[in-house]
């Protein structure tokens, strides 16, 4: 492969910049700019240096000085992307890391795509695609809970799951394809198919595991598409507020003052919580306020959790009523009983009936607010006994993993219903293949490229 090259630190300014290098000629090239300083050892450039060492010098292009830095060298196959490696780690000016780019480009280096560092450490076998997904969940990670999940996967403990079932599902392929091959011998023929199906429905209960964490997961690292919803007046701009920890919402007494959604992502605990104050649902002559309720009903339609928002201060109404038919309609559900702090003339009753959890609070003095942010990641962890089982975080994980089982669904009809071996084999064929296509063994390169181009360049 060529040697590429780019700034893998955040534009801007910082103390600290760095420019990698990857590719057989890296240290050819970075040797071309960089001019160790003299100790006690002979300065003879850094083509010699042992991986995992450092060399302090200057950055020097056409005569002259760009920088003092550090280079550290890491050789292949002990490096990231599993080639030779050079880091230039300079001042955090965005001028300067330019200049040296420029200067490592024009030795020959050409500047790196996408990702292209880690589609490197996939290719020379470094990581899988699973492992590859989880450095771009660490580098987005906005929660302890998301970076964890993150971590987890990318030391491999996912793909470790996949590939054992993986394993499981290619012994049993290949001993139905024995029993084809030797149809004629009685000492290859005699398979227990019964043992095979309950072989295959323990498989079956381990993918389901794993799809039933996929909610959870997408939750935890893209946080929690939340509506807040509720007649005008119960108080919803001030439980928003109360949940970002800022007046991040108009809030009068007038009803219908919030005309449209308001949104903000808050740290809700571990979970991370994308918030939609919506213009409060009820009947209005007034266009703009329709409009406002209009997008408040698609946004609910849309939403992972619905905070339904009552007045405890207040009998319940028909607004409230047409509010608890829209919140049973929802995935995840919590009726907010707000205003704890004034007398209470709401029978909670009803909504107890509808709706199962149930939290008081009181926006105004913060009364309950830990126990609702408790509740919520009680939801965003409903599917997920130990994280380190493995937890699915991206689409095309599930997705995958759910064309696996479906294929197995039909290995295991084909036991049930006496079909031919080959009709058997062909549907674990199918599902074998997902699973490749899963830990990035077998993966079509759109899909790759899909992936990558995802990424900062400089990773």
């Amino acid at each position: 492969m060529d040697e590429i090259a780019a700034i893998s630190t955040p534009r801007g300014m910082g103390g600290i910049g760095i420019v990698r290098v990857s590719g057989e000629d890296s240290l050819k090239i970075v040797d071309k700019i960089f001019v160790p300083y003299k100790f006690k050892e002979k300065n003879d450039g850094i083509q010699n240096m042992p991986g995992y060492s450092a060399k302090l010098g200057k950055v020097v292009f056409n005569g002259e000085v760009l920088d003092e830095a550090i280079v550290l060298v890491f050789r292949s196959p002990k490096s990231y992307t599993g080639e030779n490696v050079v880091e230039i780690s300079c001042h955090g000016g965005l001028f300067v890391l330019n200049r040296v780019l420029d200067a490592v480009l024009n030795f020959g280096a050409r500047l790196a795509l996408p990702g292209e560092f880690t589609r490197r450490a996939v290719l020379n076998g470094k990581m899988s695609i699973i492992q590859a997904e989880s450095v771009k969940g660490i580098i987005e990670a906005k929660s302890k809970s998301a970076a964890r999940l993150a971590l987890l996967n990318k030391e491999g403990l996912l793909s470790e799951k996949i590939l054992n079932i993986k394993d499981q599902l290619t012994h049993i392929t290949a001993e139905i394809a024995v029993s084809i091959d030797y149809s004629d011998d009685d000492d290859f023929n005699n398979i227990d198919y019964l043992k095979i199906r309950e072989d295959l429905l323990k498989i079956k209960g381990c993918l389901k595991k794993l799809l039933d964490t996929y909610g959870s997961g997408k939750m935890i690292c893209s946080g929690i598409d939340t509506v807040i919803l509720g007649k005008p007046n119960v108080g919803k701009s001030s439980l928003m507020n109360a949940l970002i920890g800022s007046d991040k919402s108009i809030i009068t007494d007038i009803p219908g003052t919030t005309r449209d959604i308001v949104e903000g992502s808050i740290s809700c605990g571990d979970v991370i919580l994308n918030l939609k104050d919506t213009a409060g649902i009820r009947e209005s002559e007034n266009i703009i306020e329709r409009l406002g309720i209009e997008k408040s009903l698609n946004k609910i339609k849309e939403a992972e959790l619905l905070l339904a928002v009552f007045d405890l201060s207040m009998e319940m109404s028909k607004e409230d009523l047409e509010i608890l038919k829209l919140a049973k309609k929802g995935k995840n559900v919590i009726a907010i009983l707000n205003k704890a702090d004034l007398k209470s003339n709401l029978d909670p009753d009803t909504i107890k009936k509808n709706i199962k959890k149930v939290v008081c609070i009181s926006a105004k003095t913060d009364f309950g607010i830990a126990g609702l942010k408790k509740t919520i990641k009680e939801i965003a962890y409903r599917n997920i006994s130990d994280p380190e089982d493995g937890v699915l975080t991206t689409k095309r994980q599930f997705v995958t993993l759910k064309k696996s089982l479906d294929y197995i669904d039909d290995a295991v009809q084909g036991i049930e219903e006496k079909q031919t071996p080959d009709l058997i084999m062909h549907s674990l064929d199918l599902s074998l293949n997902e699973l490749l296509q899963l830990t990035g063994e077998k993966i079509s390169q759109a899909v790759t490229d899909k992936i990558f181009s995802e990424f900062c360049v400089g990773k």
